[in-house]
């Protein structure tokens, strides 16, 4: 096991141990066993919040592309356009016949 799993049994055996005469005194009632089972889950939490490392992952916002991609790119919107505004204007536009001729 790594020693942080190690560490990480050791310090909740022991937060349980010094919650353990708390938990023998209590009667076996509903409202019990709940503050019992709220005590182990607080001393597992506790511990973990301790030894676990934590990340915090933020949304990328911005993709980079290469020069070359964003290039292609630009040039595919340009024909995009010319195409669209050649489909409304029709073929026999004075703009489609200079173009095309």
């Amino acid at each position: 096991m790594p020693e942080s799993w190690q560490d990480f049994i050791y310090q909740t055996s022991t937060l349980i141990k010094l919650c353990k005469h708390r938990i023998a005194l209590l009667s076996r009632t509903e409202d019990n066993l709940n503050k019992a089972w709220n005590t182990l889950k607080q001393a597992i939490k506790q511990t973990a919040d301790e030894i676990i490392p934590k990340t915090k992952i933020s949304p990328k916002k911005y993709y980079a592309f290469s020069k070359k991609a964003s290039q292609l790119h630009s040039a595919l919107q340009k024909i995009n356009t010319l195409i669209r505004t050649l489909q409304i204007l029709g073929p026999e536009s004075a703009y489609a016949k200079k173009t095309l001729h």
